[in-house]
């Protein structure tokens, strides 16, 4: 009969939802575990060790492996710039080009507090040409501060349109605040 049905209809439809909720969920709990375990590596990276070119080098690979991004470069503040600590999977080119970080150079990277990605071309010269130059296109850009005092930056190669989603940002703001102690 219709009513039968029509209730058998609504059932499935009700069904399939609950599997999509389900389904949901449950790659929600298993972002947030990797995201739990990325932190928990950091943890321990930058607890390992006081040399900062060990922190940042250790702190780049696991952020580039959390987010599956290819390449990057680690700085420190130094005077009103930023140097070059470490690299991981930067062209030799890129690696000399991008090593020394005049002050408008810094401002633009560590501008707000929060991590961002931006377009390549839109930061300052010659950083944007030495990017740009090595292929990329857009990066991510993680301030690393402590108590609201620069400590240092990640900027990281993200390849095609690739965004960063908002808990993807707020594990790098995690990763900057735990580095930029460590760094400090």
């Amino acid at each position: 009969d219709d009513e039968t049905a029509a209730l058998a209809e609504a059932f499935n439809r009700m069904s399939d939802r609950l599997q999509d909720l389900y389904a949901g969920l449950e790659a929600r709990v298993a972002d947030r575990t990797r995201e739990l375990a990325t932190l928990n590596r950091m943890a321990a990276v930058v607890s390992r060790s006081l040399d900062l070119e060990e922190i940042l080098g250790g702190a780049q690979e696991e952020t580039l492996g959390a987010l599956g991004l290819p390449e990057g470069l680690a700085y420190r503040v130094e005077g009103e710039g930023l140097a070059l600590v470490t690299q991981r999977g930067a062209s030799p080119s890129l690696a000399e080009r991008a090593a020394e970080v005049d002050a408008a150079t810094r401002a633009a990277l560590l501008e707000g507090e929060a991590p961002a990605a931006r377009e390549v071309e839109h930061l300052p010269e010659p950083f944007a040409g030495a990017c740009a130059a090595a292929g990329w296109r857009r990066a991510a850009i993680v301030p690393l501060a402590a108590r609201r005092r620069a400590q240092g930056a990640l900027v990281l190669r993200m390849d095609g349109g690739r965004t960063l989603s908002e808990d993807e940002r707020a594990l790098l703001a995690a990763i900057g605040q735990q580095v930029g102690m460590a760094a400090e």
